[in-house]
């Protein structure tokens, strides 16, 4: 797959080569508790977006609910999460059936790039198609939408659809978390990062600073006043995701960080944080920054802590 370079100049160089931009959103199977490996997930909804490179307007959607096979009944936190009602699901199409209807649209729109926010999106489909023995979705480029948005607008860690919306003050389509919503949400965002001169009016209310990042965040100070810095003083060593859980956690979530929002800045899988706050995971030097970027507890705080739980 050919390398993209993000930067402004580099998409608007993707953008004249192409007469197309394709993007796409899926929404899969999923539960909080991570009992449905990686691999196994399936797609349950597909939403795609074609905006013309020469005006970049929207001409046509796509979008369709897709029947699972292997885990029939979705979770609750899957039915939560984005929405979709099982009886909903009990009507719709096998994934054969709606991506060949998906592969038809597409041939109404020739030589596209394909989109999406993060890079997931094109990797569930590449399961799904193996799954039911079909030709892999193959693609010369793939443009990070989200990528691009945190390297444009020089944003470390990287964000969140929901919250890369607030910051440019977009207004959001529909329900986040839908296939169709969320690819024309990311659609939004790409069109802003082509086109410099609305991209700067509305960053001009982005604070791009960490506080940014979380509002209203826990600071160092703030903690000691209140007594938990002090590790050593707990009668029974408690892992560091104790402290994140209790401490931490809720005001993230009060600030408007959702569970997507906190796994991005932590840099983790989602099955890597629900091992996380079980209390499995060991941390590191590396994990311990990215704790105290998210939080404002400093790095010592969070080594420490794992140090005692060990001991």
């Amino acid at each position: 797959m050919t390398e993209i370079e993000y930067t402004r100049e580099g998409l608007n160089a993707l953008r004249a080569e192409h007469q197309h931009l394709l993007i796409v959103d899926i929404e899969h199977t999923c539960d909080s508790e991570n009992t449905i490996p990686v691999t196994e997930r399936e797609v349950i909804e597909l939403g795609a977006v074609i905006l013309c490179c020469k005006t970049l307007k929207v001409k046509d959607v796509f979008s369709s609910l897709i029947k699972p096979v292997k885990y029939p009944k979705l979770t609750k936190f899957c039915t939560t999460l984005t929405g979709i009602k099982q009886e909903d699901i009990e009507h719709a199409d096998l994934f054969p059936t709606v991506f060949n209807r998906f592969l038809v649209w597409l041939q109404d729109y020739p030589d596209f790039l394909f989109c999406s926010w993060g890079a997931y999106d094109r990797v569930q489909l590449e399961l799904d198609c193996k799954r039911h023995f079909i030709p892999e979705f193959h693609c010369e480029q793939e443009l990070n939408i989200k990528k691009a948005f945190a390297k444009i607008m020089k944003i470390k860690p990287r964000v969140g659809l929901k919250r890369a919306m607030d910051w440019l003050k977009l207004a959001s389509d529909g329900k986040h978390h839908r296939a169709l919503s969320d690819a024309k949400n990311a659609a939004k965002i790409l069109n802003l990062l082509l086109q410099p001169e609305l991209c700067e009016t509305n960053s001009k209310n982005i604070r791009l600073d960490v506080d940014a990042l979380v509002e209203g965040k826990v600071h160092i100070k703030e903690l000691s006043s209140a007594g938990f810095v002090n590790v050593s003083s707990e009668k029974k060593a408690l892992h560091p995701a104790h402290y994140f859980k209790e401490l931490f956690l809720p005001r993230l979530k009060a600030s408007g960080l959702s569970s997507e929002d906190i796994i991005e800045h932590l840099d983790m899988s989602e099955e890597q944080y629900c091992d996380f706050l079980n209390e499995k995971v060991v941390i590191t030097n590396n994990f311990a920054k990215k704790l105290e970027a998210l939080t404002g507890m400093r790095v010592e705080f969070w080594l420490r802590a794992q140090s005692k739980f060990h001991d």
